[in-house]
């Protein structure tokens, strides 16, 4: 994103973490809303996701802000928000991308989040809210790993992969709405 189109340089915009967060900033995956002015980023390294706000005639115009989202303790990966604009589906797996740590065990549970992305006009600085964390896979302790999620025209329905459990490797969100 260019955030000074005015200069000849490609120009950033600055992300920093949620309030009393230590962690350095690691986006992944970026997702734009198909019916806002805004794109939404996940941090690969913790539960962090990053909305940074695309109106050029809002006062917090290239602006970032970030909120806390989980559980996702290994961080975010595949992001996507539904046709209508109104829910957020984020992959937290279980395991690091890359690197030692993978963190994985048996008894883990992987999700799919949902979050609450609507706008509300009487609350302009409204955040994202965590509405429920799908099972990303039928059985507990199976390393399914979710990695992209995608959604198309229909409101109601998003998809995503498993990377980790090839032949569990589909997953399908009926009534994502």
């Amino acid at each position: 994103i260019d955030a000074d189109p005015s200069t000849s340089a490609i120009d950033v915009i600055g992300l920093a973490p949620p309030p009393a967060s230590t962690i350095t900033p690691a986006p992944q995956r970026l997702t734009m809303d198909p019916k806002n002015p805004r794109a939404f980023a996940a941090d690969e390294n913790s539960g962090v996701l990053y909305e940074i706000d695309l109106d050029p005639l809002s006062p917090t115009y290239n602006q970032a802000t970030s909120v806390a989202v989980g559980p996702a303790p290994f961080g975010l990966r595949g992001l996507a928000v539904n046709a209508d604009g109104t829910r957020l589906f984020v992959a937290a797996p279980h395991r690091r991308t890359f690197g030692s740590g993978a963190g994985f065990a048996n008894s883990d549970t992987e999700h799919i989040l949902v979050l609450d992305v609507s706008i509300d006009p009487n609350n302009p600085g409204k955040l994202p809210q965590l509405v429920t964390a799908l099972d990303a896979g039928p059985t507990p302790g199976v390393d399914y790993e979710p990695f992209a999620v995608t959604a198309g025209k229909d409101p109601n329905v998003v998809t995503f992969t498993n990377r980790g459990a090839d032949g569990l490797g589909f997953g399908y969100i009926a009534n994502a709405k």
